[in-house]
C-alpha cells in the first residue's frame, strides 16, 4: 500500500509557510509547504500502508474495531493514530487517539533535512483516547476522543 495519500486527516496547524497534518490512519504527521504546495516531510514509522480493500458496505479498514498496521508505534517520534497537532515556537504537539498520549517535538531549523527531536511524552490521564489539541498562552489543552 502507498502512503502518497492522506488517510483520515483529522487535524492541522499552520506555522509560517508550513502546514502540519495529523494523518491519522497513515500513523504520521505530514508537513507541507502551503505557499508552493510541496511535500516537505512525513514524521512517523516508515512502512507500507494496509491495502484499502473497502468491503461491500463501504467501510475503510480503519472503521473496523481492530486493524493491523505495522506502522502503529509506541516509540518516541512515532505514532498510533495521531489525531491533532498544534505548533508554536519550533515545538510540535501531537495528540494520539490510539497511543493515548501527547508527544512534544522540537522542530529542526530545516524541516526537510532533519528529523524533529522528542522532548516530552505526556500520558493521557486515565488512559483515555485523545482528540483535539490547542495552545492558549502557556497552557496546553486536549480533549478526549468523541
Amino acid at each position: 500500500g502507498c502512503v502518497d495519500e492522506l488517510r483520515g486527516a483529522m487535524g492541522l496547524a499552520i506555522d509560517g509557510e508550513y502546514c502540519f497534518v495529523a494523518d491519522t490512519y497513515n500513523q504520521s504527521v505530514v508537513i507541507f509547504n502551503w505557499r508552493d504546495g510541496t511535500f516537505v516531510q512525513r514524521i512517523g514509522k516508515a512502512g507500507d500502508a494496509p491495502e484499502m480493500h473497502d468491503d461491500e458496505y463501504g467501510e475503510h479498514y480503519w472503521d473496523l474495531v481492530a486493524y493491523d498496521d505495522d506502522r502503529k508505534s509506541a516509540e518516541q517520534g512515532q505514532f498510533h493514530e495521531p489525531y491533532d497537532v498544534a505548533v508554536r515556537n519550533k515545538l510540535l504537539y501531537v495528540s494520539e487517539r490510539g497511543g493515548r498520549r501527547i508527544q512534544i517535538l522540537r522542530l529542526p531549523d530545516d524541516l526537510s533535512a532533519a528529523d524533529p527531536e522528542v522532548l516530552q511524552i505526556i500520558p493521557s490521564p486515565g488512559g483515555v483516547e485523545l482528540a483535539g489539541i490547542c495552545l492558549d498562552g502557556e497552557r496546553l489543552w486536549c480533549v478526549g476522543a468523541p
